[in-house]
């Protein structure tokens, strides 16, 4: 019920017509106030008038809701790391998970597979690090002595690797593990490691107890992860007490320093000090987001450096930010540190294996270093020697465990690594196995067994696993390269005296094998004693004598050749001795008295012939005489055969003739073959009957005695006469002989019935230098850049074929090599060396300041451009400066005969002009002209505004004050009284606006008028308000007082108020009125005065106040009146009258 009374009062209060819907009026907003409280007092009453429901019963606790099952897969993504520090040994930052992963992303597949994605794969990479690393790509038992192989770093994401049932957070942080386990070789050799995961950081420890520690940088999906792969997976943070060591392994503020080595990757709070990747360093505390690049001829190494190492000789770097130096390739070297590049070995010097220091001449097979550094000695540029090939004995002296069963390989599953020679040979050091060492022309090494019944027999089946290949590496190393993926690494280095280490190990670039390797750890090792010859620097100077088994043969080659099969060599022998018939000898490299009989009890009975390897020949025991031998089939005596010979009581059966020698049939001994002619092999029958008995030499060639004589009966065989040479028979010989080309002609490569014939060197060619080369007259190169060869008339120009025309003298050049005419610069050009050390000019250079060279002229130089003129763009002509422009000599000065100052004309400078061409200087502009920028032609007049008091000064503004009229002024005008200029630069000067005025000369600004004066403008004074009016300052008229004020005299700066009891009534008053009477006013400033109330009155003017009537006297009820009326009572019906009026108002 007080709701609806409450209601009914709003509605009849605030109901319509009070506001209208939508208008924010306060009887509105009053009633939505008063309608709030009606709902807000409506629910207090129900809740007052109603008793409450009843509370309902608390229902039963629910069962906890079951836990979750294991994720179904995981949420796509990857996980940032970045190293932070590699510990445990002074190796440990650069292990190849340290050199190729120190930065990485986790990629985690919706199946929870795992793969690395490497910093070179597609992921942003911070724009200083160029990512790239290189690791060992090549296993060993011995690393020290291991040539250097290295292979780059992955680049593309390896894995996946699949998360093992049932996917929970252990499957997928052992997953992980076994993803970077196998990044850098594969599955096949994995890096072990155990894994530590911590709050944002997972430290890896390898086999080697190296604990490289990573940081969490980066997470795309921080919650899944948390439940995923653990709750310690995350962005690690850098807080005090935190996983993280403050101010080494990270900081926490981003203007902090990290340590030397490392730099600054952002987290949330602070910043990660991750260690510098390989190819980078930080030499200093490092505020930075960035580690400096090594540069090119240095590496860094290793993770976490803080200096960069220069590249080791035998190795370079072309580019900065490497982390291994390349070795240099074979057949080039770098001799020491810091390369950039390996250079070509010289010719005829050789760099066999990768990584060289030096180069090699092998003289006799004994190496000379002839380039770059060498460790076992000297090197000598200059050496003359030609490279030959030579052969050295060494003996096993002690041959230690170099046996492979002593060795222990194949026990340990590397039967791969044992070289078939020291499984086969004796090796005993009671009876040495001595080696033969063929040393050929390029330092390449052949290793073979000599006087060892059981390996050195060349007949036998193994004889072809026998051979070991090596090659020089310096002068007192020879080593070998890996044949195939897996085997074994030699060496022979110095011992001391004339003993030498021999060591074999194995290795390997499979990395199937590499554990296998590795866990050998041992060197196969042996001595061996050089007997003959010198190798590897061993003995100082080489021995003077072959030992047993070797002969000495230089006219053949240089050193101890082994002793073949069928003969035996004493020592200091210089052939060998053939063993003789009924004697043979099956084995390479044999001492004296090593000739073994034929076994005389054998059935059947075989014989040999001299210089037998094995007894091959029917033995038949009949007396026939000389030149026939027993047929047992006949039963008779039978001729020899063409070819072959018999001799009675010394041959048993007729034996072929040796080569070098030919018989007829029936003979008793073999004839040499007549001079010009040979027989390469034995049993040569006469040919004809004539004049040939054996064969002569193809075109091209010469017939050789076995000791390699020319012009002598019994040669042996054809040799092709060497380059540079060709075969003819030469008056008075009568046999053929290697005649050198006549100069200017050449012929490369051994002679041939095709190839017997001098050529002229062609054009832009020349002999090779025939102290640098082993054929003079045989190889061709091409003339150097500068310098040119050609043929003229039939003869090669220049005559020495040794040498090319330099190009000089002239305006020449030759800007490649092999070319046959020296080609002439363009213009603009002259002909320079871009080496000193070339014979001429092989490019042009431009001319350059003031030099000029026209296409027509010869000179070899660049000509003089003088005082005037100046050279054009392309330095090819010398033209007159154009007008507005001049070229001072070189002296500053005016002769047109001196070299000029420039190349190009200088533009008249400002305020000056030249309308000549080829001036050596500009005029002055006169006085009131002036140039607006330099090159001109003429002067311009100073505009209006402007003037020019001097010559080639520039125009000058009138000064603020003056002004300038006209053009060309040399002087300004003062503004005149009554104007002014306030600006600079004016051409008139402005009246004086209205209010203001000017009564001097050069007048900056007008006065203003002082209050009570004005001016119209333009005026030299201000004139005077008149009376009535007034003005302030600065007016430009006077202002009429307003009614209520007036002005009683000219030059009034203000109106005055009008006093009491007087009234102005007017504008411009200029005398106040008196109130007239019946009025007053009691205020100044009045307009009028006002009329006295009913019942006062004024009886005189200028009156203040009114004066109240006196009792019984009044005004009638009348205003204004000068004077009272005596008053009259009013009637009863007047009274009533009154009073009725009176209730109406009330």
């Amino acid at each position: 019920m007080r709701l609806a009374v409450l209601y009914i009062l709003a509605c009849l209060l605030l109901g319509p017509g009070r506001g209208q819907a939508g208008e924010h009026s306060p009887e509105r907003t009053s009633l939505d106030r008063l309608a709030a409280s009606f709902e807000r007092g409506s629910r207090r009453l129900l809740q007052t008038d109603s008793p409450p429901p009843p509370s309902p019963s608390p229902p039963p606790p629910s069962p906890p809701p079951p836990s979750p099952p294991p994720p179904a897969g995981c949420v796509a993504g990857y996980l940032k790391l970045d190293l932070i520090s590699a510990t445990g040994g002074a190796g440990c930052a650069s292990t190849p998970l340290a050199l190729c992963l120190p930065s990485l992303r986790v990629q985690v597949d919706a199946d929870c597979g795992i793969t690395v994605a490497p910093p070179n794969a597609s992921w942003p990479q911070p724009g200083w690090w160029t990512p790239g690393g290189y690791v060992s790509s090549i296993w060993s038992a011995n690393p020290a002595d291991t040539y250097a192989s290295l292979r780059a770093c992955p680049t593309a994401v390896s894995g996946p690797v699949a998360s093992a049932s049932p996917q929970g957070p252990a499957q997928v942080r052992a997953a992980i593990e076994q993803a970077v386990e196998q990044h850098v070789y594969g599955a096949d050799y994995p890096l072990a490691a155990s894994a530590a995961w911590g709050n944002g950081t997972l430290t890896l420890t390898t086999a080697g107890s190296c604990a490289l520690k990573y940081g969490f940088t980066e997470d795309s999906a921080p919650a899944a992860y948390a439940s995923q792969i653990g709750t310690n997976v995350g962005v690690v943070a850098c807080e005090s007490g935190g996983p993280l060591t403050v101010g080494t392994e990270c900081a926490l503020d981003a203007a902090d320093a990290c340590p030397a080595g490392t730099y600054g990757v952002p987290l949330s709070s602070g910043k990660l000090c991750a260690a510098c990747p390989p190819g980078y360093y930080a030499a200093a505390p490092n505020t930075g987001q960035a580690c400096t690049a090594a540069d090119a001829g240095s590496y860094v190494g290793a993770v976490g450096s803080s200096a960069q190492t220069s590249c080791p000789a035998g190795s370079y770097s072309g580019i900065g930010g490497q982390c291994a130096c390349q070795p240099c390739d074979a057949g080039t070297y770098r001799g020491s540190e810091g390369g950039t590049s390996c250079s070509t070995c010289p010719d005829n010097s050789y760099a066999r294996l990768p990584g060289a220091t030096g180069c090699l001449r092998c003289v006799a097979g004994i190496p000379k270093c002839v380039a770059g550094t060498d460790p076992g000695g000297s090197c000598d540029p200059g050496l003359a020697d030609a490279p030959s090939p030579g052969y050295q004995v060494l003996s096993l002296s002690a041959p230690g465990n170099l046996s492979a069963v002593s060795c222990g390989l194949a026990a340990a599953s590397l039967s791969f690594a044992q070289p078939p020679l020291f499984g086969q040979c004796t090796l005993s050091a009671g009876s040495p196995t001595s080696l033969s060492l063929y040393v050929d022309r390029y330092c390449g090494v052949q290793i073979l067994p000599l006087e060892d019944a059981a390996c050195s027999e060349p007949a036998a089946p193994y004889w072809a696993s026998m051979k070991l290949q090596a090659a020089y590496a310096a002068t007192n190393r020879i080593t070998n390269q890996l044949a195939g993926s897996s085997s074994f690494l030699l060496e022979l280095t110095p011992l001391s005296g004339s003993s030498a280490t021999l060591s074999y190990w194995p290795a390997t670039t499979d990395a199937a094998e590499a554990s296998t390797v590795e866990a050998f750890d041992a060197v196969c090792t042996g001595t061996a004693s050089v007997t003959g010859g010198q190798a590897v620097g061993l003995p100082t100077s080489p021995s003077s004598s072959c030992p047993a088994g070797s002969y000495d043969n230089s006219d053949v080659v240089d050193g101890c050749r082994p002793c073949p099969v069928g003969r035996v060599c004493a020592a200091g022998s210089t052939a060998p001795t053939a063993c003789s018939a009924d004697q043979y000898q099956p084995y390479l490299g044999m001492p004296d008295g090593g000739c073994l009989t034929c076994d005389p009890a054998a059935v059947p009975r075989y014989t040999s012939g001299q210089g037998a390897d094995y007894c091959t020949l029917p033995y038949y025991d009949a007396a026939c005489p000389s030149g026939q031998q027993y047929d047992p089939d006949f039963r008779t005596c039978v001729q020899c055969a063409a070819g072959e010979y018999r001799t009675l009581g010394r041959d048993s059966i007729c034996l072929p003739c040796p080569q070098g020698s030919y018989s007829d049939a029936g003979a008793s001994d073999c004839t040499l073959c007549p001079v010009n002619q040979y027989s390469s092999e034995s049993g040569m029958g006469a040919q004809t009957g004539g004049a040939q008995k054996c064969l002569y030499c193809p075109v091209g060639t010469v017939a050789k005695t076995s000791n390699g004589s020319v012009g002598l009966e019994g040669s042996t065989y054809c040799d092709a006469c060497d380059p540079g040479t060709v075969a003819s028979i030469v008056s008075p010989n009568a046999y053929a002989t290697c005649e050198a080309c006549a100069d200017g002609y050449y012929r490369p490569g051994d002679s041939s019935p095709f190839n017997n014939a001098c050529k002229i060197i062609p054009q832009g060619k020349k002999e090779k230098a025939r102290n640098s080369t082993q054929y003079a007259r045989s190889e061709l190169v091409s003339c150097s850049k500068g310098e040119v060869s050609y043929v003229a008339n039939g003869e090669r120009v220049p005559a020495d074929p040794e040498s090319c025309q330099p190009c000089s003298g002239d305006n020449t050049y030759a800007p490649r090599t092999g070319m046959a005419s020296c080609q002439p610069c363009r213009a603009g050009f002259y002909p320079t060396q871009s080496d000193p050390g070339l014979p001429g000019n092989d490019e042009c250079s431009p001319c350059t300041g003031s030099t000029y060279r026209p296409f027509s002229s010869s000179s070899p130089t660049c000509l003089q451009c003088t005082a005037g003129r100046e050279v054009d763009g392309t330095h090819s002509f010398c033209l007159p400066c154009k007008q507005g422009y001049y070229m001072p000599d070189v002296l500053g000065g005016n002769n047109v005969s001196l070299a000029a100052n420039g190349s190009v004309c200088l533009p008249c400078p400002i305020n000056t002009y030249q309308p000549r061409t080829g001036q050596t200087s500009c005029n002055l502009c006169a006085a009131g002209y002036s140039t607006q920028d330099v090159g001109n032609l003429e002067c311009d007049p100073c505009p209006m505004g402007y003037y020019s008091p001097l010559a080639a000064t520039a125009c000058l503004p009138a000064p603020a004050g003056t002004f300038v009229s006209t053009q060309g002024a040399k002087t300004y005008t003062p503004c005149g009284p009554g104007s002014f200029s306030d600006n600079e630069g004016d051409d008139a000067c402005d009246p004086c606006p209205p209010g203001l005025y000017s009564n001097t000369y050069g007048s900056r600004t007008c006065k203003a008028c002082r209050a009570g004066t004005f001016s119209k403008g333009g005026t030299t004074s201000c004139l005077p308000c008149p009376a009535g009016f007034s003005s302030a300052p600065g007016s430009s008229a006077c202002i009429a007082c307003q009614p209520g004020y007036f002005s009683s005299s000219a030059g009034s700066g203000s109106c005055t108020l009008c006093p009491l009891g007087m009234q102005c009534p007017a504008i411009a008053t200029r005398t106040p009125q008196p109130c007239p009477r019946g009025s007053f006013t009691n205020r100044q400033g009045s307009r009028l005065c006002s009329l006295c109330p009913p019942n006062t009155y004024a009886s005189t003017i200028g009156q203040r106040n009114c004066t109240i009537c006196d009792p019984g006297y009044s005004t009638r009820g009348l205003t204004g009146q000068s004077g009272c009326q005596p008053v009259r009572i009013p009637t009863r019906r007047q009274a009533i009258q009154a009073n009725t009026m009176l209730r109406g108002l009330l």
